[in-house]
């Protein structure tokens, strides 16, 4: 068996050659200043043989990790902190989990356009993940009561709304909210007749009165 000395940031460097080589190691020593190992993502989750050879204590610090793997990371005491960084389908399928996560996750980056579809109470709610969000990114909001619409709509990242089924609203609130709405079953009240011919034509709206 192999045994490995070098300094934190050559273990990080050359960790994938390490875990090419993980059947003969028998350990690795952090020698010099020992510091946090800046890892990637890619390299947290298909590094771990190499990482459990490591002896003493250490310490990761990662930068674009998948949402799926975020749990994973909190409850990992050798990680201190991490970023995640996924399309916007899997932080929506992982959202309330980073939410969960507390300090240790330090920022989230959206990898791709597609929206980040979260419900009203997650995206009323889960305000630690949304405030960790960085760079370009959009939401797509559903079951939002028609209460509180105007107050989504003025998010200037939510693209789209989905109010809540059947949902009956004025022309005044359709008129604020309509180049955001995505449902097709929508009653608009309070309609001027002026109005009534080109509210009518709008496919989300299913009556008016």
């Amino acid at each position: 068996t192999i045994a490995v000395t070098d300094t934190s940031a050559n273990i990080a460097t050359y960790l994938d050659g390490l875990q090419n080589q993980v059947t003969h190691l028998g350990s690795i020593t952090q020698s010099g200043t020992i510091a946090a190992l800046n890892l990637t993502g890619a390299q947290y989750l298909r590094d771990q043989g190499a990482l459990a050879k490591i002896t003493g204590t250490y310490t990761e610090k990662i930068t674009g990790l998948v949402a799926s793997s975020a749990g994973a990371a909190k409850a990992d005491t050798h990680v201190t902190s991490f970023t995640v960084s996924d399309t916007g389908t899997n932080l929506s399928a992982s959202f309330d989990v980073l939410n969960g996560i507390g300090t240790k996750l330090t920022s989230i980056q959206q990898t791709d356009n597609v929206l980040i579809t979260l419900t009203y109470a997650q995206f009323s709610g889960d305000t630690s993940a949304i405030s960790k969000l960085t760079g370009t990114y959009s939401f797509g909001v559903t079951d939002v009561a028609v209460a509180n619409a105007l107050t989504v709509a003025a998010n200037t990242h939510v693209s789209t709304i989905t109010l809540l089924a059947n949902s009956s609203l004025t022309e005044t609130q359709y008129n604020a909210l309509s180049t955001k709405l995505v449902n097709t079953d929508l009653t608009v009240t309070e309609v001027v007749l002026a109005d009534a011919g080109k509210i009518a034509t709008d496919t989300h709206v299913a009556h008016l009165t």
